[in-house]
């Protein structure tokens, strides 16, 4: 191998070692007692669920002392843990659009459909909308294909005709805007808090008041850009929800 070959490999290798340390996020244990890992990482990078921490150990992303564990491993003085997928990346920049998606999803309800809006029941199980690791056909998919021209209404590409969303375990009625005029009608009557929404839960735990009121403003994480609750006294967006407790059961 000549000098020429040589210099570039050593710089080829250089490069590659480098990105391969960038990608990875190493943490050393170094508590006295005892803690379950994912505990211990949720506490670490809070723009994170647990649960997405969770699924990282279970695919092996997370290691510790070069071993893949479980999710309730307890951690010791000095155990080194490394993060192969670093919490803290842009979830922008994510690959999602090449990820093959799964369309055996269930799809939703249609209640009610106008030249200017769409009224859907959403079933529980589907996504409202393509985010980091979704791997399965969402709310966003099903709308496209049977309404195409939706695809150019609303202010996100991402998110065409929607104004609000319900998490992936919800089910529930959901209002679709199918032009732009009704997109940014809606939009303003979701700001100025003129749509009343009402959800029915199972709620675990022991609820101390038989009524009461949930009061945290909202902001978008700068790291994660998901919506979380800030504590009281914070800049965000207001948000104010009002609970019953309907029927309570022995545990």
């Amino acid at each position: 191998m000549n000098k020429h070959k040589r210099a570039l490999l050593h710089r080829f290798l250089f490069y590659l070692i480098y990105a391969i340390f960038n990608l990875m996020k190493k943490l050393i244990y170094q508590k006295e007692t005892k803690e379950r890992l994912d505990k211990f990482l949720a506490s670490e990078f809070t723009d994170w669920s647990r649960s997405k921490l969770q699924r990282l150990i279970h695919e092996g992303q997370i290691t510790v002392n070069g071993q893949i564990v479980v999710k309730h491993y307890q951690l010791k003085m000095n155990d080194k843990i490394v993060l192969n997928e670093s919490p803290r990346h842009n979830p922008g920049q994510t690959k999602n659009h090449i990820i093959k998606k799964s369309y055996n999803q269930i799809n939703p309800e249609v209640i009610d459909k106008t030249d200017n809006y769409l009224m859907i029941n959403k079933p529980a199980g589907l996504i409202v909308h393509p985010a980091e690791g979704v791997r399965e056909k969402t709310l966003i998919d099903w709308l496209t294909e049977k309404y195409p021209e939706i695809k150019n209404i609303g202010d996100d590409s991402q998110r065409p005709g929607i104004v609000h969303r319900l998490d992936k375990a919800v089910s529930g009625v959901m209002v679709v805007a199918l032009t732009q005029k009704m997109f940014d009608h809606l939009k303003k009557q979701f700001q100025n808090h003129q749509i009343k929404k009402e959800y029915l839960a199972l709620v675990y735990g022991k609820i101390k008041s038989d009524e009461g009121a949930i009061n945290f403003p909202l902001e978008r994480s700068r790291i994660s850009g998901k919506m979380a609750a800030r504590p009281k006294g914070n800049e965000g967006r207001e948000a104010i929800t009002n609970f019953v407790v309907l029927k309570r059961f022995s545990r």
